[in-house]
């Protein structure tokens, strides 16, 4: 099943967050063009030596598509509603977060339009600027590029203490301290990226858009490499009979 991917209008609101009318398009469009946006998570640090708010940062590498009653991979394959998913029939622009076999917590976006269920599955990310990103006005060799004005505000965003914390979510020490497997693992995987942030059923059915979310997205001008941006079927979907080739995941 093939979905055309049109690159439709959207209004930024003079923000760099991306506003509601950025996930009410086609969900195999917004996939896709997350990748290389920056997905922020405010996090309250309540320990006993701490009592701050901290921002954390990466930018998404690895989305899915779930995309309605059609796609048997989909939690609302034919139409099925219950108490976890019926996120999925809202507005879009919501979190979907999930316990999947009582260990991990799965990320997703509410996307297309409302009594549609449908979203996106945040898969994996990246705070290695140094092999993902080239600062250039010109066509890039690795998998981002960013416009040398935007430099400034992309290193502030996933700057080393940035990178320390979620680090520490992760291995419990600092970034420097990872090993070779550690590093690699860091944040490719989607249950990866919720530990990375913290993120439970309790940021569930939370709104990505509005000035007090805690949870959003921005676009800070980290263009993708197409050249680097792969698309193939979904990933741990061997359950699904038809749509189990569907290639509706987006990597770089």
């Amino acid at each position: 099943m093939e979905l055309l991917l049109e690159r439709p209008e959207f209004h930024m609101k003079n923000s760099l967050k991306l506003q509601k009318s950025f996930f009410e398009n086609n969900t195999l469009w917004v996939a896709e063009n997350l990748i290389g946006k920056i997905l922020r998570v405010r996090i309250d640090d309540d320990s006993e030596n701490h009592n701050e708010t901290q921002i954390l940062s990466v930018i998404i590498t690895e989305t899915e598509a779930y995309h309605g009653p059609e796609d048997d991979a989909c939690h609302a394959y034919n139409h099925r509603k219950t108490d976890r998913n019926k996120v999925m029939y809202g507005e879009a622009g919501y979190t979907y977060i999930y316990l999947t076999y009582g260990l991990h917590y799965m990320f997703n976006i509410v996307t297309d339009v409302k009594n549609f269920p449908a979203a996106v599955l945040i898969r994996g990310a990246t705070i290695d600027l140094d092999d993902y990103v080239e600062f250039t006005s010109k066509s890039s060799h690795k998998p981002f590029s960013c416009s040398p004005q935007y430099e400034k505000l992309v290193k502030k965003y996933l700057n080393i203490n940035n990178a320390d914390m979620i680090s520490q979510n992760r291995f419990n020490k600092n970034v420097s301290e990872l090993n070779k497997y550690q590093q690699k693992n860091l944040l490719n995987g989607p249950g990866k990226v919720t530990q990375a942030f913290k993120l439970s059923k309790k940021q569930n059915n939370q709104k990505v858009f509005e000035p007090d979310s805690t949870i959003w997205f921005e676009d800070i001008g980290v263009k993708v490499n197409k050249k680097f941006i792969k698309r193939t079927p979904r990933i741990g979907i061997d359950y699904a009979e038809k749509s189990k080739e569907w290639e509706y995941r987006f990597v770089v």
